[in-house]
């Protein structure tokens, strides 16, 4: 409705209908319900350090444990100190070296980051030890599900190819 008697200069969109008793207003914008999704569900129970290591290769985890404190620190892994358990796990160095760790158990709240990270440091622990020793080999199987790194192993190949070349000898001048 208009009223004669309003000096305000007319707006620049067409006005809105008044509501009546017939014909209520209704809202620009349609809200709907929130549906909710379901998302599968991490665990909720802690998982001992020793059960997740157990099946781990001794090539892929050095750097598991040198870069746990770390990654508690930067809230990627949710885990606590069990009271009074170790665990032994025997790794192999980035050198070769097999060792044996005796390692503080920890009770880990895995999610997908701990997961991620932990796939990470495996990879990483596994390439360090084939720059220095042990066979660059694959299969395509390993390939394809991801779990090595084609060019990477290529890059490792090379390296120790030019690093292992015998120095070669000059000819002497005739």
């Amino acid at each position: 409705m208009t009223n004669p008697n309003d000096d305000r200069p007319a707006l620049p969109f067409p006005a809105q209908p008044e509501a009546t008793a017939q014909t209520p207003l209704k809202p620009a914008v349609e809200v709907k319900q929130a549906v909710p999704t379901t998302q599968p569900r991490m665990p909720t129970t802690p998982v001992r350090l020793s059960a997740i290591v157990k099946s781990i290769p001794a090539i892929e985890c050095h750097l598991i444990f040198r870069n746990w404190e770390a990654g508690v620190a930067a809230e990627v892994i949710r885990a606590l100190p069990e009271i009074g358990k170790t665990f032994k796990k025997t790794i192999l160095t980035e050198l070769g070296e097999e060792v044996t760790l005796e390692q503080q158990e920890e009770l880990v709240l895995p999610d997908e980051r701990f997961e991620t990270w932990l796939n990470e440091q495996r990879q990483e622990s596994r390439y360090a030890v084939l720059r220095h020793v042990g066979n660059l080999e694959t299969s395509l199987t390993r390939l394809e599900q991801g779990a090595d790194d084609f060019e990477r192993l290529l890059s490792l190949r090379r390296l120790r190819l030019t690093r292992d070349k015998p120095a070669r000898r000059g000819r002497k001048a005739r």
